[in-house]
């Protein structure tokens, strides 16, 4: 019974200290001054030239934060969402496909799997962001995801409810 308590007692208490971790013997694939803060709840990644939301839909910047709660949502209206977003005053905001999600992915770190300065962690445990990619030309019922925690992309069908973050051109 001993025993039991103390490898209950160690898992509790790896789970807790999972968080946001970085190895810096990596690389970083994002690094902070790649983006522009727009000072608008917006960075703009001097790579891709994209503009990005800080925050995951459903949370808002306060200037040094996401606040609020994130929401979830199925694929079409992921895309509805995006069709109607004004955040910063600009109306062309879009679902991203996967290329560009996977284009601020920091592979250097996970849980998240994002340079938290630029992107700070979503207040959704949901694990997986929406992209506007359909997952092949014969399955029309999936699209691409990303993990926030790792970065892999996998195929999910459009039905499951997911984290969006918006971009534009």
């Amino acid at each position: 019974m001993k025993k039991l308590l103390i490898l209950i007692s160690v898992a509790f208490i790896s789970s807790v200290q999972a968080a946001h971790t970085c190895n810096d013997n990596i690389t970083k694939s994002t690094p902070t001054a790649r983006f522009t803060d727009n000072a608008d709840g917006t960075v703009t990644d001097t790579v891709t030239d994209l503009t990005w939301m800080r925050c995951t839909l459903g949370e808002s910047w306060d200037g040094a934060n996401c606040t609020g709660a994130a929401q979830t949502y199925d694929w079409q209206e992921a895309l509805t969402e995006a069709d109607s977003s004004n955040l910063a005053t600009h109306t062309n905001w879009r679902l991203p496909n996967i290329k560009e999600m996977q284009s601020i992915v920091e592979y250097a770190c996970y849980d998240p799997a994002f340079n938290v300065s630029v992107f700070p962690e979503s207040s959704n445990s949901n694990p997986q962001y929406w992209s506007s990619s359909i997952y092949s030309k014969t399955n029309y019922h999936s699209a691409w995801a990303l993990s926030q925690a790792s970065g892999s992309i996998s195929d999910e069908v459009k039905s499951n409810s997911k984290l969006v973050r918006l971009v534009r051109d």
